[in-house]
């Protein structure tokens, strides 16, 4: 696993929430400047949670869905400030 992706598929919404507050906070400690979150694409739950979690965070420059080659709507790349 790469260092600068936080990987929730296949995790039920709740242990994918928890896993994503947790491991964003600790690349953005690290001065990593530019992550992927990879949720999948499924029903969009995930990446609905995603969304709504990633806009509350102050840290948080912006996020936006992954061109098709690095995984399109299954992918939210996140910039931090």
């Amino acid at each position: 696993m790469k260092k600068d992706v936080i990987y929730l598929r296949r995790l039920r919404w709740d242990e994918a929430e928890l896993k994503l507050m947790k491991e964003l906070d600790i690349l953005y400690l690290k001065g990593i400047k530019k992550i992927k979150i990879v949720h999948g694409k499924g029903g969009g739950k995930l990446k609905e949670m995603v969304a709504a979690y990633l806009s509350r965070q102050p840290f948080v420059e912006g996020f936006e869905q992954a061109p098709y080659y690095e995984g399109g709507s299954g992918v939210t790349i996140v910039t931090f400030r």
